[in-house]
């Protein structure tokens, strides 16, 4: 399995209780599957999704990326998997203001250290794959919220991951915005030979998923 969780717990402190969110988790995804994880709000969602990219550790329970144990690498190693390997995509699309849409996708490529010119060429041709390529001079505010995002989905893949993991993607955006962010996605996915990861609360970007996954009470299941 490419990317493969086991027994995964995780509890926060809240007002003087503790607050279990996994409760056991357990998931296998195969190299290039594009899998839904669909729940309501609350039910431990995102808190998944931070531990599958190793943004939080997990309480208990083994995480596997590509053969490697996440939790057992030391800080510095699995920042360095994790910026090396997978590519974020979160509900709000957290764009800079100041900086052009280009400059916004190339911005991981160039806090890697690439030349700006090369970052930003790598930027311009990911956004006319994404349908942008008049956009990339634009500052986010003046974009749609569509674009806003599909913009995200373009910094995320920038830096050619492996494992995409995207947390409520269309959450903010209109039924016929959802649609077309969704494909252009999918194709995406199939293009660059991705494995994804989708949490959404969203039944019609499941169907186009490959697998589904139930979230209720801090578990998984078919």
């Amino acid at each position: 399995m490419f990317l493969e969780a086991h027994k995964l717990t995780k509890a926060y402190a809240s007002n003087g209780r503790r607050v279990e969110v996994l409760r056991g988790c357990d998931l296998s995804i195969e190299k290039g599957e594009m899998v839904a994880i669909v729940g309501a709000s609350g039910v431990g969602k995102s808190t998944l999704m931070h531990v599958l990219g190793s943004l939080d550790v997990p309480d208990s329970g083994t995480v596997h990326l590509g053969g490697k144990a996440l939790f057992e690498l030391s800080e510095h190693a699995r920042t360095r998997l994790r910026n090396e390997t997978i590519g974020f995509v979160f509900q709000f699309h957290y764009l800079l203001p100041e900086f052009t849409a280009a400059e916004n996708v190339a911005m991981p490529l160039m806090i890697g250290r690439m030349e700006r010119a090369e970052a930003l060429r790598r930027a311009e041709k990911l956004l006319a794959d994404l349908g942008l390529s008049e956009r990339g001079s634009h500052l986010p505010s003046q974009l749609s919220g569509g674009e806003q995002q599909r913009v995200a989905v373009a910094r995320a893949l920038v830096t050619e991951p492996t494992l995409v993991l995207a947390d409520e993607p269309t959450g903010n955006l209109d039924t016929a915005n959802s649609e077309e962010l969704v494909s252009v996605f999918r194709h995406l996915h199939e293009e660059r030979d991705l494995t994804s990861v989708i949490v959404t609360h969203s039944r019609d970007v499941a169907l186009v998923c490959d697998r589904t996954f139930y979230m209720e009470e801090g578990r998984l299941r078919i």
